[in-house]
């Protein structure tokens, strides 16, 4: 493994002095992680970073691969054992995102009733219909996407981004409306718009095909056409549906988990007199599992009868990346005590896939109540010993300004994250709330206005 040879490299690629420094490091920690040449070696070296750090980690080694292959020859048997390793790596990643996604999409009911704005033409009994045939399809396409995700271009495991890239499908079928005018049951695509809303994404041309496979018709789709044509010839109601959705959830937020892009829910069309919720509460209740439903439609009550209440602007919690949970996690549903920017927040309680299974937890910020050694403290330090003790939060610059004390030292905790508890049930969360209530001096509403 030759150093300068390397750095030769990269300076005729004319890359810049700060990324040749980042892979002049990289370097050094490879050289020594692959005294053996092995996968688990390649994964030893990457997998102990932050996200951040990973993600060009990654692209160091793709990098690094192209580099033996073409100025290195004598070291093939390194790139052939880094490129094995990171193409197990995207595998394994994309399928697994791939899987969620198809959780993600709950059944529209045969008996589900559509807002009479959105039906035009249709009875309520052809767009269901047809919203159950397009929700198919899109499992259908995940489903081989998840076989053979290569077929579909995902680009390779470095570059992707796992919320907007493994959505690059129906990104694509949303791309299809805003670019097309639906003309009796068929979508004229304008190619040039197409192309511009899609520039983002890899090899587009694979993901065409497999919706073609899907049960979709694409014809006359080019690189250098003006128009093409998407029709979907089992059912022509599908892309009136398909139409009708994207309109309808236009300025629904898009955020990065359980949204209308994602999990194609019929929350955001359904006739609002048969929902008791807000649309997108019922989006994230619809795929969580049957603990966080419980617990959510209890906090849901709880939330309000202390003033807080679902944030329209930003219905789902978006924090807490820096550790990993909330990437997957769902029913991460946000409270606030006001629509402000800056307004207090509920405790957040989601779930997301651990060892295969789903696991539930909390995520609360403590102002100052854990350095008190109360019988609420005591009773969730005995139930979760690994919530209050130090933990790296991810932060660049250490945030914390909340200082507890454990067996005789003095801690500080991350005031940004806050405090996690992991596998938590309905009990485990009426308690939390009761620590949380008396450390922000929380009264109920209902009390207040007596």
């Amino acid at each position: 493994m030759d150093k300068q040879l390397y750095k030769d490299y990269l300076t005729k690629k004319r890359q810049n002095p700060k990324l040749i420094d980042e892979r002049m490091r990289f370097f050094d920690e490879l050289k020594m992680h692959l005294k053996n040449v092995e996968t688990r070696e390649v994964d030893a070296f990457i997998n102990h970073r932050s996200l951040t750090d990973r993600q060009n980690a990654y692209k160091f080694a793709a990098d690094y691969v192209f580099f033996i292959e073409k100025e290195a020859p004598d070291q093939i048997h390194v790139s052939t054992v880094i490129n094995e390793y990171l193409t197990q790596s995207f595998l394994s990643t994309a399928r697994q995102a791939v899987v969620l996604r198809k959780k993600m999409i709950a059944p529209i009911p045969e008996n589900a009733q559509i807002d009479r704005k959105y039906l035009s033409e249709l009875t309520n009994t052809q767009f269901v219909h047809a919203f159950g045939s397009l929700q198919k399809c899109l499992i259908k396409a995940y489903d081989d996407v998840e076989q053979q995700p290569y077929e579909w271009g995902y680009p390779n495991f470095y570059s992707t981004d796992p919320h907007k890239t493994y959505n690059r499908v129906i990104e694509i079928l949303f791309a299809f409306v805003s670019c097309g005018e639906n003309k009796n049951g068929s979508l004229i695509v304008d190619a040039k718009s197409f192309f511009e809303k899609v520039k983002l994404h890899k090899k587009v041309e694979l993901i065409i095909t497999g919706l073609t496979k899907a049960g979709f018709s694409v014809e006359g789709f080019h690189k250098k056409a003006d128009l093409f044509c998407v029709s979907y010839p089992k059912n022509p109601h599908v892309i009136t549906v398909l139409c009708t959705y994207v309109n309808a959830t236009h300025n629904v937020q898009p955020q990065l988990r359980v949204n209308s892009r994602i999990s194609l829910s019929y929350r955001f069309i359904e006739d609002a007199s048969t929902q008791k919720y807000e649309p997108e509460f019922l989006a994230a209740m619809d795929c969580a599992s049957e603990k966080l439903y419980e617990i959510q439609m209890w906090l849901y009550g709880e939330a309000a009868k202390y003033g807080f209440n679902i944030d329209k602007n930003d219905p789902i919690e978006a924090s807490g990346d820096a550790f990993g949970a909330l990437r997957w996690g769902i029913g991460c549903i946000l409270y606030k005590m006001s629509p402000t920017k800056n307004a207090k927040r509920f405790l957040v309680v989601g779930d997301y896939e651990k060892n295969g299974k789903s696991s539930v937890f909390a995520r609360v910020v403590f102002n100052d109540l854990l350095q008190y050694e109360n019988e609420m403290v005591k009773k969730l330090r005995e139930r979760f010993p690994k919530s209050f003790t130090p933990h790296y939060c991810g932060c660049r610059v250490f945030c914390g300004k909340i200082t507890y004390k454990e067996d005789g030292g003095v801690y500080d905790n991350c005031s940004s994250s806050g405090t996690w508890f992991e596998d938590v049930t309905l009990d485990d969360v009426k308690d939390i709330l009761e620590l949380f209530k008396v450390d922000r001096k929380i009264k109920s509403s209902l009390f207040k206005n007596k």
